[in-house]
């Protein structure tokens, strides 16, 4: 009997632990303005039972089951929000006031009251308690007495709340590599999110060739800094610290988004509507794609041959063919910064083939607008994009692989940054994006660490998760060689079907120069 009630006083305890954990860190992940006002001590007065010293003992043992995210939507200095002084954070209170004052040399500076807490004098709890009952009864009876106000700098502030998310990221921190895989990897799916989801993880997580649409640009709009904004610091910035990025902080981009379009909020849509609605609409980018005689797009829609009875095709047959369909177009530069292709798919089929498979190198030599090294007049095979220092301008300069060593050479000795080198012969499969069962996925190259293969599903199991993908640019390789007898090997991982059977865009990075300037 006397075992039993021992074992139930122990779950009762575990039950009562994990509730106040829970709480403690809904109070420090909400971004709530609410939770700015609350005195955290009282709020959470009974980690005394759990033999916790105070607070800060007690975040400090919180081992949160997913990766920490925090939304950055820090309220402005208003009264009633609490703060601690920076130096000494068991100074703490609420704010009364913000004034305005000049320093010693006449510059405006912030001044804040704080009507400072009254601090606990003994550890025991209880007496602790007693003496909080009795000041709460005398301040009621007298409303100014034994109050406190204090004047400090604003900036020798801070937040009270954000004073305790430091103490739990600082507990949780580790000093060893946190690795890209695993659950709670990527972006959170929620509301038929994974159109999203897989698009920006193919664009963002493993590489940092669409970094320039985080930057903001002369002659931005408003709406367009605020995208940027969100962009960067809701997704990329926790994707690239922690690799997880809550469905709460994608959320926040998809609500801005949602004066461009409604359905952005939960109805299924196609990555290819995503790509226009962010790029053309809300930044207002650049066309990726140019192409000659004029014209411009940020994708190219894979158009098809009718006639072709095939079963299968390669991306680059499928794409010589869709330029020449278009009027034998060309490309008039390397596609900048990359190249996204849609492939020929309605209703989730594709359209006249059973697979289509994606080159691991795509041969852009031939679908290039002819151009003239511009120091030997040879056919040009590379683009060099300097940034002048003086007048901070992009200008391309074409040349062959002879004169490529000279004109690195000579650019760097003319103080001109050289920003990179890429080839107008090849291009390199960065990501595939699948589609099955009206659910998006993906297949992302790392080229930020080991250059292997991984593959994202942000609904795996009801959480976002990201695994490893072994010899996918080996067996896409074999595909592409002899496409028609993509049926015949019995021996391809499920998986890696999927990137033939089940792709819906191909996103292509440019070849880099491998030689830096530094080793000439």
């Amino acid at each position: 009997m006397g075992s039993t009630i021992s074992s139930n006083k122990k779950t009762h305890r575990r039950h009562s632990f994990n509730s106040l954990q829970g709480k403690v860190l809904l109070y420090l992940l909400s971004d709530r303005e609410e939770g700015y006002r609350i005195n955290p001590v009282e709020t959470f007065s009974n980690i005394s039972h759990h033999k916790y010293s105070s607070l800060v003992d007690f975040i400090r043992h919180i081992r949160p089951k997913r990766p920490l995210d925090f939304d950055c939507c820090k309220p402005q200095a208003k009264e009633g929000l609490r703060y601690v002084v920076k130096d000494n954070p068991d100074e703490r209170g609420k704010l009364v006031k913000v004034v305005n004052v000049a320093d010693n040399d006449r510059l405006p500076v912030h001044m804040a009251y704080i009507e400072m807490d009254i601090a606990p004098k003994h550890r025991n709890f209880f007496r602790f308690l007693f003496f909080k009952i009795t000041a709460w009864f005398i301040s009621w009876v007298f409303p100014n007495f034994g109050k406190t106000i204090r004047a400090y700098l604003m900036d020798k502030l801070e937040l009270e709340k954000e004073y305790y998310r430091k103490v739990l990221i600082n507990s949780n921190a580790v000093s060893e590599e946190i690795s890209i895989l695993g659950a709670y990897r990527g972006i959170e799916g929620s509301n038929n999110s994974c159109y999203l989801d897989s698009l920006l993880v193919s664009m963002f997580y493993r590489t940092t060739i669409f970094d320039r649409l985080l930057i903001s640009k002369h002659g931005d709009n408003e709406y367009a800094k605020i995208t940027r904004e969100l962009l960067g610091t809701h997704i990329v910035k926790p994707l690239r610290s922690t690799f997880y990025c809550s469905s709460a902080s994608a959320m926040s981009l998809r609500r801005h988004l949602r004066a461009l379009d409604e359905d952005v909020m939960g109805s299924f849509m196609d990555v290819e509507q995503l790509l226009y609605l962010l790029l053309e609409d809300a930044l207002k980018e650049q066309e990726f794609i140019q192409y000659s005689g004029g014209g411009g797009d940020y994708m190219h829609l894979m158009s098809i041959d009718i006639h072709d009875s095939s079963s299968a095709i390669t991306v680059q047959i499928n794409f010589e063919t869709s330029l020449q369909l278009n009027g034998y177009l060309k490309l008039k530069t390397v596609p900048n910064p990359g190249l996204i292709l849609g492939l020929p798919r309605s209703d989730g089929k594709f359209v006249n083939y059973e697979a289509v498979i994606p080159n691991v190198e795509l041969n852009i030599q031939h679908l290039m607008e002819p151009a003239d090294c511009g120091t030997c007049n040879r056919t040009a095979s590379w683009e060099i994009t300097n940034q002048d220092s003086s007048e901070c301008s992009d200008v391309m300069i074409l040349c062959c692989e002879d004169c490529l060593h000279c004109l690195l050479e000579v650019n760097s000795g003319n103080g001109k940054l050289i920003n990179k080198v890429v080839s107008r012969v090849k291009m390199r499969l960065l990501a595939i994006i699948c589609i099955s069962a009206s659910h998006f996925t993906a297949f992302v190259r790392d080229t930020i660490g080991s250059d292997e293969w991984v593959f994202f599903d942000s609904m795996a199991g009801g959480y976002p998760e990201v695994k490893i993908v072994d010899e996918l640019d080996k067996w896409l390789n074999i595909l592409a060689a002899s496409p028609m007898e993509f049926k015949s090997y019995d021996n391809i991982p499920i998986q890696i079907e999927r990137t033939y059977t089940d792709c819906h865009m191909c996103i292509y990075e440019p070849v880099l120069y491998k030689h830096n300037i530094q080793n000439l």
